[in-house]
């Protein structure tokens, strides 16, 4: 079973200027959602969906890949 993964331990793996596979992200707000992480040469960010945005979501906290 996967587990947790702090966005301050590692991020979601994806080529330069690529976004990664989707994921599972756990956000501030306690929601989880599936989203993707952009590997920018100037910096990352996370996707911003608009479930996400419409529930006061700030951040993500911690992710997973999904099972197989």
């Amino acid at each position: 079973m996967s587990e947790w993964i702090s966005v301050e331990d590692r991020l979601p793996e994806s080529k330069p200027e690529k976004w990664s596979n989707p994921v599972i992200a756990l956000c501030d707000c306690g929601m989880v959602y599936r989203l993707s992480y952009f590997n920018g040469v100037d910096g990352g960010c996370w996707q911003r969906t608009q479930s996400f945005a419409d529930n006061a979501s700030k951040k993500v906290i911690k992710w997973m890949e999904f099972p197989e």
